[in-house]
């Protein structure tokens, strides 16, 4: 732990307020006009799946996909299945 820099855990800090706090952008969703694609870990406990579900519902042309056995950050627990998804995504639109 004395190799993490304190800004680190400070960034958490105010990172997991945003999260309580939370910011209703729901509304907003419905504008978003291009084909979207919305991942999320299955195992995401920092923000489960219900909140991809409503994200995905309110974006007209969205696609959702779950990544098995994976947390909140996929990009460094799943990097080749986010990969995949992504380019299978662009190469549908």
């Amino acid at each position: 732990m004395n190799s993490i820099p304190k800004s680190y855990f400070d960034g958490q800090i105010s990172l997991y307020k945003t999260f309580i706090d939370d910011v209703f952008m729901t509304d907003i969703l419905k504008d978003i006009k291009c084909p979207s694609l919305v991942v999320v870990g299955e195992e995401d406990t920092l923000k489960p799946i219900k909140f991809s579900e409503i994200i995905s519902e309110n974006i007209a042309n969205s696609k959702m996909a779950i990544i098995p056995d994976c947390g909140h950050v996929t990009i460094f627990e799943k990097p080749e299945e986010l990969n995949k998804l992504i380019i299978e995504f662009l190469n549908s639109i």
